[in-house]
């Protein structure tokens, strides 16, 4: 993703470190995060080590569930759409820190052998102080047969100068 691309007209939208400021975000823009391909392996290792429950974990068990196979932890959805959001814009921006998670709806299971794409709405922009600003987004995933997750969440990012 290049930076320039998010930038306003006639403005500096680039720190000193190439990461843009609050002020020059895409405002009710759609970036699209990309895809990440989920496999049956990391499903299975990811709640092995974080969310060991049945029916994430014992395919024999999953199969005799409402879901008929192994599903994703809601927080490896949550973990892959951070990994995108990282990959597609925030490592692109001057992030402060997180603030809040606020909301997160899990609409359909992640299954294994699919692959997800996950997009993310800058929301708004509130001026915290003079150095930063609340930046509110929303981030979405979703498979070939829908929505899986939306997920609301709050930063503190860098204002300018």
């Amino acid at each position: 993703m290049v930076i320039v691309e998010y930038s306003r007209a006639g403005r500096s939208s680039v720190s000193e470190d190439g990461r843009l400021r609050a002020e020059d975000l895409p405002l009710g823009r759609v970036i699209e995060l990309g895809d990440h391909h989920v496999t049956r392996e990391e499903i299975i290792s990811f709640a092995t080590q974080w969310d060991p429950q049945s029916f994430h974990v014992d395919e024999v068990f999953a199969r005799e569930t409402v879901f008929g196979d192994v599903i994703g932890s809601g927080l490896h959805t949550m973990a892959v759409f951070q990994r995108l959001a990282v990959a597609g814009a925030y490592r692109h921006w001057a992030v402060v820190a997180g603030r809040a998670i606020r909301e997160v709806s899990l609409t359909s299971p992640l299954r294994p052998d699919t692959t997800v794409h996950a997009t993310l709405t800058v929301d708004s922009v509130v001026p915290h102080s003079e150095q930063r600003a609340l930046v509110s987004k929303t981030g979405r995933v979703m498979d070939g047969d829908g929505l899986l997750m939306t997920i609301h969440v709050d930063s503190y990012v860098l204002r300018r100068a």
